[in-house]
């Protein structure tokens, strides 16, 4: 999955996200499942990601 600044989600099966792209931050909820992020440079908009467990 390409999202629209550019990163890319590699999900593994049975995987679920939610994508929030807003002016100031980039926010992937992981909600269950694996993924794997290549995540565009915007400095100016951090990617974060939200799990059950915590931030990143």
């Amino acid at each position: 999955m390409t999202l629209s600044d550019g990163s890319i989600l590699k999900m593994n099966a049975k995987s679920a996200v939610s994508v929030r792209m807003r002016s100031l931050r980039r926010q992937v909820e992981l909600n269950e499942g694996e993924v794997f992020f290549a995540v565009a440079v915007d400095p100016d908009r951090p990617f974060e990601v939200r799990t059950p467990n915590g931030r990143i």
